[in-house]
């Protein structure tokens, strides 16, 4: 064969098994191998090239080897190429023998197989078995591999299956590497096989993409985690986004001005284009990547939209406190450093992240009914090796729906791949694979995830006694620090309730009211705004009410909690009938007509009649206090809002003196930061009666911290009620026993 240059040489001797399978494939390596025997090669070097004639077929080798063509019409290295270059390493490895000239031109023993010679027309004989080498040590250098840009494999993976990769490290480590010829990365969560080669652009993967497709970025970057070269928290530092800071402080700008000037002219005097221009703000939101402040300029639009349109269901205070978070968090992205500004901002759509195997068991489910044009189920799944909740949720929008093609919840489907409906996995254990959890432990039904039933399990068995409250003061403490705005799942409790009182419905609020009382005789009650989607779960709860008094049979509430203006509430999600009794099982709260449900346990002598009628919150010592408090809350959000309606500059003279007023009766309360920020929003309105253009932004800021300090009140004022209520209506039911 003719002299051939030495970095082709080098090239052609070095390419191995292992290496022509990464080029090609292991069924296009045995393919070549085959047709070689049947084939005459002959071979012509033009410069730093070698063309190989295969019969009809030209092949053109070439440094390196993946960039090499043939005549052929296959795209990427083909057969022909895969033959010319065993037969060029073959005749090489011949010329480099000593014993070249004498024997036929074979492959080498690594090759494991026969090639004829140049010019022969006869098959070569098969060379003598070899003794068994020892595992050959790859000369090839990976360092591009390792210098492989970062910023292009980000790119190449997206900004979620980096965090995806970033979470799977965390949990589960790297995965298998083979280090040879070629370096092979299995990713067992895909699956995929990538084989790395050198130039990086000549790697293959299974799922047979030329370019660099996600796969083999992925497999690049644990590649250089496994080298050191990487450390695995760089993946999410790397990952943090680049902000245009003058673009953002532009819309900060716009929308720190937009509220400003509402509240100094008032909402009585803006026109009816001030919810269009709260639309075109958010618009410029969403175009910063601002997604939080998005939604509560949208959220502001909507109110004002009620607002102009006349709806009863405008509230003063509503609007007040999102213009008021607007205003905050416009604020504090202007002076957010770059670290602040991916927390601040938000996301637009949460991710899903990979989570460790879980083993569910289904315990509750409740029907919502969205203003945003959805609807559907969340489920309420308890997770037995880390106790505690996780939530899955069916939504389906509703815009296109009709009154007959409505279906109820029955029939929903059971996801991660599970038989049946979300019916049949109620006292059953399931172990989840492969599934994916957003923040607040809502789970995805994501295709990848995989479930199987694997017994049966009974709600009673599944929660550890800890987590079934018959002392609702326990309740409160450990649900108190999840709430207000604490994940769904982290405001779920399962109630033992000693008693259970009449229920009432109040006609004014349009509330059906559960009274439950624990063994120490404190209350809670269970609260279901009257709608036409609440129907059925009001009845249920009605006839449930209905057997307190004849049946004895211990019954459990799994409820939500939540903080609706100054007020605990508990919502009933399901009602389980003979809690601890074999064979029971949950039923829902909203149960079609028909179904009977039974009662809570009664007392002993059949319940007795004073608990059957609820007792009047705040008789304990702090009564007084805690009147004293909401009323000078409930004035401070008053002057708040007149300011909110009649805006700063059309305020009568009188105002400052009552915000000062205001600040003195806080200070006498206790309340001291309330009387520093009434104080200042007093001085703020003085010192405008004097100017022409007063500066309207410090006023806003004033009128914002004031507001959510209200706010912030009002919530901490309903725990602390609600907690003193309970202790003090078991002192007092402990003392009506002794006497």
């Amino acid at each position: 064969m003719e002299e051939v240059s030495a970095s082709l040489r080098a090239a052609l001797l070095e390419a191995d098994d292992e290496y022509l399978t990464g080029l090609s494939s292991k069924g296009t390596l045995n393919r070549g191998r085959k047709d070689l025997q049947a084939l005459s090669p002959s071979a012509q070097a033009q410069g730093e090239e070698l063309l190989v004639t295969l019969g009809a077929e030209t092949c053109t080798l070439r440094v390196p080897l993946g960039d090499s063509a043939c005549t052929c019409p296959a795209r990427g290295v083909c057969r022909h190429l895969v033959s010319a270059i065993l037969w060029a390493k073959a005749q090489l490895g011949q010329e480099a023998a000593p014993s070249a000239a004498e024997s036929p031109a074979v492959p080498s023993a690594a090759e494991g197989s026969s090639v004829p010679s140049a010019g022969s027309e006869a098959p070569a004989r098969e060379a003598p078995a070899a003794k068994e080498e020892p595992p050959r040590v790859s000369l090839r250098d990976f360092t591009p591999l390792l210098d492989y840009p970062f910023e292009a494999l980000r790119r190449a993976m997206g900004a979620k299956r980096l965090s995806r990769l970033a979470a799977r490290l965390q949990e589960e480590g790297l995965p298998p590497m083979e280090e040879g010829s070629v370096v092979t990365v299995r990713l067992p969560w895909e699956p995929a096989v990538v084989r790395l080669l050198i130039p990086p652009e000549h790697s293959s993967c299974s799922c047979h993409s030329r370019e660099l497709c996600p796969h083999k970025a992925e497999a690049i970057l644990l590649y250089q985690i496994a080298k050191g070269r990487l450390e695995p928290g760089e993946l999410t530092a790397q990952e943090e986004e680049v902000w245009d800071a003058q673009a953002l402080r532009g819309v900060t700008d716009a929308v720190c001005g937009a509220v400003a000037a509402q509240l100094r002219t008032g909402v009585s005097r803006l026109p009816p284009s001030a919810e269009g221009s709260m639309e075109r703000l958010a618009a410029m939101a969403h175009s910063a990547r601002l997604p939080e402040l998005e939604r509560s300029l949208r959220a502001a639009a909507s109110m004002l939209g009620r607002y102009f349109s006349r709806s009863a269901a405008y509230r003063d205070e509503a609007l007040l406190s999102v213009l008021a978070d607007v205003f905050d968090r416009a604020q504090r992205l202007h002076a957010a450093s770059e670290g602040e500004l991916a927390v601040l901002a938000g996301s637009f759509r949460e991710e899903y992240l990979p989570c460790p195997p879980l083993r569910l068991t289904l315990l509750g489910e409740r029907e919502f009914h969205a203003a945003s044009g959805y609807e559907g189920r969340v489920y309420y799944f308890w997770e037995t090796r880390e106790n505690r909740f996780y939530t899955w949720t069916a939504a389906r929008p509703t815009i296109y729906d009709t009154p007959r093609r409505r279906m109820t919840g029955a029939f929903q489907a059971a996801p991660w791949q599970l038989e049946g409906t979300m019916a049949r996995l109620y006292g059953v254990s399931i172990e989840l694979r492969d599934g994916r959890a957003a923040r607040g432990r809502r789970l995805s039904s994501s295709g990848e995830s995989r479930a199987a039933v694997t017994g049966s399990l009974d709600p009673w068995d599944a929660l550890p006694p800890e987590r079934q409250y018959t002392d609702f003061s326990r309740l409160l403490r450990d649900l108190r620090p999840h709430l207000p705005d604490g994940p769904e799942a982290d405001r779920v409790a399962l109630l033992l309730p000693r008693f259970c009182g009449a229920p009432s419905f109040d006609r004014v609020s349009q509330t059906f009211r559960l009274p439950l009382w624990d063994a120490k005789l404190r209350r809670l009650v269970l609260e279901v705004r009257y709608r036409k989607e609440e129907q059925a779960v009001v009845d249920a709860l009605e006839r449930f009410a209905e057997k307190a008094v004849r049946r004895r049979k211990q019954s459990a509430f799994l409820v939500l909690c939540s903080l609706d203006g100054d007020a605990l509430r508990f919502y009933p999600i399901e009602v389980y009938a003979g809690w601890g009794r074999h064979g029971a099982r949950p039923r829902p709260a909203s149960l079609p007509a028909g179904v009977r449900l039974h009662a809570a346990r009664p007392g002993p002598q059949g319940a007795p009649q004073r608990l059957r009628f609820p007792r009047r919150a705040g008789r304990g010592r702090s009564d007084g206090d805690a009147r004293s408090l909401r009323g000078i809350l409930g004035e401070l959000s008053g002057a708040l809002a007149d300011l909110l309606q009649s805006g700063a500059d059309s305020l009568p003279p009188e105002s400052a003196d009552r915000m000062e007023a205001l600040a003195r009766q806080c200070e006498d309360t206790g309340l001291h930061t309330g009387a520093a920020l009434f104080t200042r929003l007093g001085e703020l309105l003085q010192s405008g009666r004097h100017q022409l253009s007063p500066e309207p932004l410090p006023l806003a800021e004033a009128v914002s911290r004031a507001a959510r300090y209200v706010t912030l009140c009002r919530e901490r004022l309903a725990l602390d009620a609600a907690e003193e209520d309970w202790n003090n209506e078991t002192e007092q039911n402990e003392t009506e026993e002794e006497e």
